[in-house]
């Protein structure tokens, strides 16, 4: 009963407080999709930074505002950090092929990628499950009692407010004030434009899935919330679920199915290989 009655207030929350969050100061991670177009670029630019625009994945918008900031951009990155996210994004697009939608912006007809990669931006080797879970312990104050998780089991809301006090937000290169994005009240839209940064060095990429678009503003990845399930243990795998860690060390995948988990490294000629030992979770 208490789980049902924490959903229906963060359901309640939502539709009192019209306003859609980005990243806020408190957040554990950046989310942010990552297109074909968008890390050819990427690859072939050999730039040692990458930009990064925010992801919602609640599954909701309302029309009334938004919160938080926009962009991200990670700096310093090297060449192995360039390498292992490449094999990770062509690992979790595997046969799953782009789909794109035509639209018009400025007058001008353009394709737009219906089903980027998902990815999870944290501070390296500070990844806490539920993965998903944002573990904003000021969620309330910084997003004027917005909850806007992106994981809607009750066990992961649960979690995510239970250990916020006691997980680190992101570490961004200039410390963010709680509320420097209300200084506008609300509909902090010229905010959502100033650029945060990230040192590479710092910074964990997780890799979670394919993005669902169910409407162009509403998104959501279902794989993300299957793991959560299933690292949560309230539900046995069905199907096999996998996620992927990467850093400038190195990029590790763990799948997750009914049998146990399987650890796999990613080795110099770019292939997986699975280690011997069970893996566990972490």
């Amino acid at each position: 009963m208490r789980n049902k009655l924490i959903c229906l207030f963060v359901i309640a929350t939502g539709l009192l407080e019209a306003h859609n969050n980005s990243f806020l100061p408190g957040d554990a991670f950046f989310s942010t999709s990552l297109t074909g177009e968008g890390l050819e670029k990427f690859r072939e630019g050999k730039a040692d930074s990458l930009r990064l625009d925010y992801q919602r994945l609640d599954n909701h918008f309302m029309a009334c505002g938004n919160l938080g900031y926009y962009h991200l951009k990670v700096t310093g990155i090297s060449e192995s950090f360039r390498r292992n996210i490449g094999h990770a994004y062509e690992r979790v697009r595997g046969d799953d092929a782009p789909l794109f939608v035509k639209t018009e912006r400025e007058n001008k007809e353009e394709l737009v990628e219906w089903n980027p990669v998902v990815v999870l931006v944290y501070n390296e080797g500070k990844v806490v499950f539920p993965i998903g879970a944002k573990f904003n312990e000021n969620w309330q104050e910084e997003g004027l009692g917005q909850y806007g998780g992106f994981l809607d089991d009750a066990k992961s809301v649960v979690w995510d407010w239970r250990r916020g006090k006691d997980v680190p937000p992101l570490a961004l290169k200039k410390e963010l004030g709680p509320k420097e994005h209300l200084k506008l009240g609300g509909e902090v839209h010229r905010l959502m434009d100033e650029v945060v940064s990230l040192d590479a060095k710092e910074a964990e990429l997780v890799f979670v899935g394919i993005l669902k678009k169910n409407t162009w503003v509403h998104n959501e990845c279902p794989n993300l919330k299957r793991l959560a399930k299933y690292t949560n243990m309230v539900e046995e795998p069905s199907e096999s679920v996998s996620y992927i860690r990467v850093t400038a060390k190195g990029a590790t995948m763990v799948e997750m199915s009914g049998e146990g988990f399987v650890r796999s490294e990613l080795n110099d000629e770019g292939e997986w290989e699975v280690e011997k030992k069970p893996a566990d979770t972490e």
